[in-house]
């Protein structure tokens, strides 16, 4: 069992669990007992909030899915030892602005085959934690809905202030197209999706180079390069995982913080801002006196990432 207050247990063959906490209430997440030989499984509820003397049942029952791949945009963050190339991406506010340009329900519809969603904040559907930030999910969810004219004013405003010009349509700066360098991976739906996000940019003035690779020719540059080598603007990412988790709080501190790839320059690079990085540690070290400070700390994480967007989210496949 897993609990929100700091504290784990594991339950007895009988699977029944007696909890002594000092949280106000807890957030109780069961997890198998059996591994091996037995048939996967997931809980029913995957999670529950509990206080002093409440009594939870949970149901183990058949996997739906396999898995899941959630896919994203890359950015590079950083400016670059050049400085007669601009990185857009440097601007944290363009970063923010791409949600904007992105349709993700078009993605999930026309660019996936199987079942796919949109995703926003990294939140998988099938945990307890989409539920429990069901609200703030909705609120950010309307808040970064397609809107590409909404985008391309933020843009347009941004590299303005970064002394581009827009010539004729087309971003220059220092008299050259400002020309983003768009690793695609070509081996799976990524592809689709870059070639859209591609047409996405060039239809509000930058020149888009597409670099399609695959895993082992794309790793060494945008996981292991130097990021301020100008090799790499943008890259179409993903992430394998288990399906049945109750919980999908600790990607803040994987994906924003710059200890959730020690090895990667590219993770060394971040500068999360303040409130990013303490809820992705408290999240991350699950300390709560009551599941509402929990709440919290996530909604504050989740609205700092959206807006920080080292990365932003596509959609999640549903691996059958």
């Amino acid at each position: 069992m897993r609990f929100t207050d700091g504290s784990t247990l594991v339950a007895n063959p009988d699977g029944v669990v007696i909890h002594n906490t000092k949280a106000s209430d807890v957030v109780v997440a069961p997890q198998k007992l059996v591994q091996g030989e037995d048939p996967a499984g997931t809980f029913e509820p995957r999670g529950d909030i509990a206080s002093k003397g409440d009594y939870l049942t949970f149901t183990m029952r058949p996997l739906e899915a396999k898995g899941r791949s959630t896919l994203e945009l890359t950015f590079n963050p950083v400016v670059f030892d050049d400085p007669n190339v601009l990185n857009p991406f440097a601007s944290q506010r363009i970063r923010e602005a791409i949600h904007y340009l992105v349709n993700r329900d078009y993605i999930a519809d026309e660019h996936i085959s199987g079942h796919a969603t949109p995703c926003l904040t990294f939140i998988s559907e099938d945990t307890f934690d989409y539920e429990f930030m069901a609200d703030i999910i909705a609120e950010l969810a309307d808040k970064y809905a397609f809107n590409q004219a909404l985008a391309e004013a933020i843009i347009t405003e941004e590299m303005e202030a970064l002394g581009a010009e827009l010539v004729e349509g087309v971003w220059h700066y220092k008299g050259e197209p400002v020309t983003l360098k768009f690793i695609i991976r070509e081996e799976d739906e990524r592809k689709a999706i870059g070639e859209y996000i591609a047409g996405q940019l060039e239809a509000i003035g930058f020149t888009v180079q597409r670099l399609e690779k695959n895993g082992s020719e794309a790793n060494p540059i945008w996981m292991i390069g130097d990021p301020h080598a100008g090799e790499w603007h943008l890259y179409t990412g993903g992430w394998t995982g288990s399906v049945g988790m109750a919980f999908s709080d600790t990607f803040l501190f994987q994906y924003f913080t710059t200890d959730g790839v020690s090895y990667s320059p590219l993770w060394q690079s971040y500068d999360p801002p303040e409130e990013l990085a303490s809820a992705a540690v408290q999240l991350w070290g699950e300390n709560f006196r009551s599941a509402e400070e929990r709440k919290e700390v996530f909604e504050q994480g989740l609205k700092s990432a959206l807006e920080y967007a080292v990365r932003i989210g596509l959609v999640t496949k549903w691996l059958e």
